[in-house]
């Protein structure tokens, strides 16, 4: 839950549309408690439901192929459904582009297609949802064995992606591709003193667990690494320190 938690909230701190959570505990176990954004208020007090379809169910493949490793589809497919549907598209192909930036900057690994949404609002006004389900998988998986759920630039490893890739994604999406790197290297530059205001500030709300000492030692060392990447740096900064598992983390 507190690495989920602390995720999201980076993820908006960095300008990424991400859904609100907190962390709360119920009989001794933690949980986390997602403020719904498919809900509105009406003036009249009551609540109305927004329709909300996952990108496997707007694409119409099933579940099973969410991953692109699986028969699922690529980032270029699934930013023609926004291109080609969306009310603000250049708008949510940008947020789209940035939540893959994010999800390699923080090693987040499940971010299949069944994870990203659109929200169809009345008049069938779409818009990509915000950001859920998002997590590090940092401090429980070596680097060698990070795999993202989509490609960038054909390569799953987080570890085989360098500059060229993401130049390649930004085309696949249709980006300029000099403006994906500088939101990428904008991403990193500000990830870690974003991250450790968000984990202080959780601890002042009484939210505290190991992974997140965690999360700020191996992430601000991750975004070193990413941000020499996207440099074009052969052997990033950071490279070798990354990912090794904390003492008190799960398995």
């Amino acid at each position: 839950a507190e690495n989920e938690h602390v995720c999201l909230s980076l993820a908006r701190a960095l300008g990424l549309p991400a859904a609100e959570t907190t962390v709360r505990t119920f009989e001794g176990e933690s949980a986390l408690v997602v403020t719904r954004y498919d809900r509105v208020r009406r003036d009249d007090g009551s609540i109305r439901r927004l329709h909300q379809e996952d990108f496997c169910q707007a694409l119409g493949i099933p579940p099973e192929q969410r991953y692109e490793q699986h028969g699922g589809h690529g980032s270029g497919t699934l930013s023609e459904l926004l291109w080609g549907h969306s009310s603000a598209p250049a708008d949510d192909v940008w947020a789209f582009a940035g939540a893959n930036v994010f999800n390699w900057l923080i090693g987040g690994t499940d971010a299949h297609a069944k994870n990203y949404s659109v929200m169809i609002g009345s008049k069938g006004r779409i818009r990509l949802a915000p950001l859920y389900d998002v997590a590090s998988a940092v401090p429980h998986v070596h680097p060698k064995r990070l795999r993202l759920a989509n490609r960038i630039g054909g390569k799953y490893r987080t570890q085989d992606i360098r500059a060229r890739h993401w130049k390649r994604f930004a085309t696949d999406v249709n980006l300029p591709v000099e403006k994906v790197i500088d939101m990428g290297l904008l991403m990193a530059d500000r990830l870690p003193e974003e991250l450790r205001r968000i984990t202080a500030s959780a601890r002042t709300q009484g939210i505290d667990h190991p992974i997140m000492e965690s999360l700020v030692n191996q992430l601000t060392d991750r975004a070193r690494y990413c941000a020499g990447v996207l440099q074009g740096q052969a052997m990033p900064e950071g490279h070798a320190g990354f990912g090794r598992r904390p003492r008190g983390t799960a398995r």
